[in-house]
């Protein structure tokens, strides 16, 4: 009998190129962020967005959501769109190249504008009459 406890410790994804990925990310974020000086907090950040991506790819949701539930790949859908690409943006560190003068950064209203540009954009392919017309027509 699969028990909750042994979902959540036997249903990882050790062969996923997830892992790969991860470990390439964060090779090149450690490297760049020394050498541009990324506060702890940004580090955090980018830890949290690494976790994130292996939870939604690796982890047990990952076989939850291609197997069994549907409302586990929209968990997945939550993660990637809103969490990882948040997190991974904040923790990016800025340049400070002597020579050239770094654009300022864009206000947080910017950001926020996109974030909540693509979450809607998430939530509007899923409304189920729209998905299953862009399923059915070409054109749509």
């Amino acid at each position: 009998m699969m028990t909750t406890s042994r979902i959540l410790i036997e249903l990882w994804d050790w062969r996923s190129p997830t892992w790969w990925i991860a470990l390439a990310a964060s090779i090149t974020y450690f490297v760049i962020a020394r050498r541009r000086k990324a506060s702890v907090v940004q580090f955090a950040l980018f830890i949290a967005a690494v976790v994130t991506l292996i939870v939604a790819l690796a982890s047990p949701l990952a076989v939850l959501a291609a197997r069994f539930l549907f409302s586990a790949h929209m968990v997945q859908h939550l993660l990637l769109l809103l969490i990882v690409p948040l997190c991974a943006m904040l923790a990016w560190p800025r340049s400070d190249h002597a020579a050239i003068t770094p654009p300022p950064p864009p206000p947080p209203a910017v950001l926020w504008i996109g974030w909540a540009a693509g979450v809607s954009a998430m939530w509007f392919w899923h409304i189920p009459a729209l998905c299953t017309a862009a399923m059915r027509s070409e054109l749509v």
